[in-house]
């Protein structure tokens, strides 16, 4: 068995107003809706899901409250920057 295709999955706490985001501000194409919570949005070759929650991923405040970056900052020593300002493993 191989895998293919891995389809990621987005959040939403507004599916409407995502779908209008993808397709009016971005320029992406609404493949389908299944009724009012669940969508597939195509970006050429790619494809992701939208899919309709009740709450913000909790995650979201802990990002936001900087805390994130704190430790992200402090556990990220051994890795340099790139030019594209991306962290990589800095081999000895």
């Amino acid at each position: 068995m191989s895998i293919s295709a891995v389809i990621p999955q987005l959040r939403t706490t507004d599916l409407a107003e995502s779908i209008l985001f993808y397709t009016t501000k971005v320029g992406l194409t609404l493949e389908f809706q299944y009724k009012e919570f669940y969508a597939g949005i195509r970006a050429g070759t790619q494809l992701f899901h939208l899919k309709l929650v009740d709450e913000k991923d909790p995650s979201i405040q802990f990002v936001n409250s900087g805390e994130f970056e704190e430790k992200r900052n402090s556990s990220c020593e051994g890795f340099a920057r790139n030019p594209l300002g991306n962290k990589r493993v800095r081999y000895p």
